[in-house]
């Protein structure tokens, strides 16, 4: 049985600013995001060439403009259309966890306590 290559790719804290949220506030203010992003992907073969692989920068400007096409009142919401477009644009990609937190939102004492996750697996 041969084995399939595959890599993992790590988007770690990106700082993006959106106006995302369910109050009046955030959506008029806006607010940071702090976005993680880990896919594993198959590459098109194990050539030393970008374009046999994942081009990061290229990744990270598709997420980046992606992430404000449309407002979200929930994190979910956010995520959920992220992977969505990742699944559509990036076909070798079969795994991807995703996570974003608000670092400003403040409860009681505690500040950068939120954040959600979601994983998908093809």
């Amino acid at each position: 049985m041969s084995k399939k290559i595959h890599y993992s790719l790590k988007l770690v804290d990106i700082n993006l600013f959106g106006h995302h949220g369910l109050y009046k506030k955030e959506k008029e203010r806006g607010q940071n995001f702090i976005i993680n992003i880990d896919v594993n992907y198959y590459p098109l073969n194990t050539i030393d060439n970008i374009n046999s692989y994942i081009n990061y920068i290229y990744f990270y400007d598709f997420i980046k403009e992606r992430f404000n096409d449309v407002r979200y009142d929930t994190l979910e919401g956010l995520i959920n259309k992220l992977i969505i477009d990742i699944e559509k644009n990036f076909q070798s990609i079969f795994y991807i966890k995703l996570s974003i937190k608000k670092p400003e939102l403040y409860y009681d004492t505690n500040q950068n306590f939120i954040k959600v996750e979601r994983e998908s697996i093809k």
